[in-house]
């Protein structure tokens, strides 16, 4: 999973470096979007910390939120954002 730098319109297709293929519906500034597909049950990170799982399986490009995450009983480590990315100049 990632987080949108920028709003990405429905469609369009992240630079080659970057995956995910084409964004299934528009994906807001700081809205989570699906780099690869998650299988129903999976967990869901965001900087490396689970968020929740994946209530339904959702496909690369997706826009990755409550209506496909569920949030189960697991154990919590409570690090705070321990795998997020640098942050630009």
């Amino acid at each position: 999973m990632a987080v949108a730098a920028r709003p990405n319109p429905q469609g369009v297709r992240p630079p080659l470096r970057r995956r995910g293929g084409r964004r299934r519906e528009p994906i807001a500034h700081g809205a989570q979007v699906a780099v690869r597909e998650i299988a129903a049950g999976d967990p869901i990170r965001k900087y490396g910390q689970i968020i929740g799982f994946a209530a339904r399986p959702i496909p690369a490009g997706a826009w990755v939120h409550v209506h496909n995450v569920k949030a189960d009983l697991f154990e919590r480590d409570y690090a705070h954002a321990t795998e997020r990315p640098p942050v630009p100049p």
